[in-house]
């Protein structure tokens, strides 16, 4: 205390030296003859003010050094609200980050295979896009693009072709390549859903393209209703259809059903995520070219279009199944939104990454050190993995890049909105092949991000088989 009092006079002394010499020095240079209200002015108020300001920046200095105090990561018992008079089962925020959903099985329909063991092995032995046979840029060359080689659209438009309203989708080659794709993830849920209909009520969520005609939307419910889960004819399952624009929409509203089912007091519920686009179409083409976004030899930052349909099966934790070896735990999804594009240049940032990883991680009190894989959803384009890697850091050094880095984009093609949902298939196929919990990522799309863990199950609180 004595020392900061004599810096402090010392200070002030140094101070009022200062501003007396350079007044007193400037009034005698120009003859002037200070009043009283100049005295207290210039030789008391200007050395006080000085003195005051330096005191308040040094004290706003040492507050912005001083560092954050965190809590550390654990997974606490779920806390409830302290209000006696809350719904018993009204559950706080801190408690909501902790909610968590079983996928017990997913279904995907690609260019590189039809499971996300396929889509890795393709990924892992180098398979990429190649040149289309079919699609050509403005310059009529041919366009690189992920295609399904055996996708059957003709029967299927044979059954649909008499379906009112639908004609304007049918004579879109995207719009029935979508439909095809669709029908095939659809019919391997149902056979996946056979084994676990008994005592089940099926909500199915149903992502479709944002731009799809809210007219055509009737007619799809009642094509899948009628084609589609005849198992859970009573109740039948509820259909929900959601147009989604972006990869943070379909992410965000994954998140939502993990907090709704964990709030809901049903114990007996599946739910049915599915989805499917297809950018495999001469008009799609024509529009990427026509904007810029088409990959190429002169647009290397390109993307390069592709299809794929995509369905996932869960349920809330503690429900049972009977196939609880193939289950995993997916965790709440944290997500963000760049400052910048990162085909804007300049040094490629992965701190928005980081903070995600970090978040997710905290939440589950796994470390950094257990995870055994990355899987993204960005494709070629190698600032999406440079931010993907800068993001990862040091704490995420263990993983190795070919092996653990896992962009399952770069052979499904530009996918969006449902690239997440691909990269999630993966990521469940990869952590129950190695039992190490796995990140996701989504940083395909050009400014939204999101992170979320997926875990195994462990042994001792896997669901009980419906045979048991």
């Amino acid at each position: 205390m004595n020392s900061v009092v004599v810096r402090a006079t010392f200070a002030g002394i140094v101070t009022a030296a200062i501003v007396w010499a350079l007044v007193l020095g400037w009034w005698q240079a120009n003859d002037f003859s200070p009043s009283t209200s100049d005295l207290l002015l210039y030789l008391v108020g200007i050395p006080l003010s000085l003195l005051l300001g330096y005191w308040l920046l040094r004290g706003f200095i040492e507050h912005l050094g001083k560092p954050v105090t965190v809590g550390e990561a654990g997974t606490p018992d779920l806390p409830l609200d302290d209000d006696p008079l809350a719904p018993a089962r009204k559950v706080s925020e801190a408690a909501a980050r902790q909610f968590s959903l079983l996928l017990l099985d997913a279904m995907i329909e690609t260019a590189a295979g039809q499971s996300g063991e396929e889509v890795l092995t393709a990924l892992q032995s180098g398979k990429r896009p190649g040149p289309s046979d079919d699609l050509v840029d403005g310059q009529g060359f041919p366009v690189f693009a992920a295609v399904i080689p055996d996708l059957e659209t003709e029967s299927l438009a044979e059954r649909l072709d008499a379906t009112p309203d639908m004609a304007n989708l049918l004579e879109r080659p995207a719009g029935l390549r979508l439909l095809a794709m669709l029908d095939r993830v659809a019919s391997r849920l149902e056979s996946s859903l056979e084994d676990r209909s008994a005592g089940k009520v099926l909500r199915v969520i149903w992502i479709v393209p944002a731009e799809w005609v809210q007219g055509e939307l009737p007619a799809l419910r009642g094509w899948l209703q009628t084609n589609y889960w005849q198992a859970f004819s009573a109740p039948p399952p509820e259909l929900l259809i959601v147009p989604a624009s972006s990869s943070g929409e379909v992410l965000q509203k994954l998140d939502d059903e993990i907090v709704r089912a964990n709030r809901s007091t049903m114990d007996n519920e599946l739910i049915a995520l599915i989805g499917a686009v297809s950018n495999i179409d001469q008009q799609i083409i024509d529009h990427w070219s026509d904007h810029g976004r088409l990959f190429g030899p002169e647009a290397q930052d390109g993307e390069i279009p592709g299809e794929a349909a995509v369905a996932l099966l869960l349920t809330k934790a503690g429900a049972s199944n009977s196939d609880a070896g193939s289950t995993v735990t997916l965790g709440r999804i944290a997500q963000g939104r760049r400052d910048k594009r990162l085909d804007a240049g300049g040094r490629v940032s992965g701190q928005l990454v980081e903070a995600l990883f970090a978040d997710v991680l905290g939440i589950s009190g796994i470390s950094h050190q257990e995870v055994g894989s990355l899987v993204l959803d960005a494709d070629h384009r190698s600032r999406q993995l440079a931010e993907a890697m800068a993001g990862g850091g040091e704490a995420l050094a263990h993983l190795e890049p070919v092996e653990d880095v896992l962009p399952s984009g770069s052979v499904s093609g530009s996918i969006d909105p449902i690239g997440p949902l691909v990269a999630l298939a993966c990521a469940r196929a990869r952590v129950l092949a190695d039992t190490r919990p796995a990140l996701c990522l989504s940083n395909h799309a050009p400014l939204e991000r999101a992170a979320l863990l997926v875990k195994p199950v462990p042994a001792d609180t896997q669901p009980e088989s419906e045979n048991t």
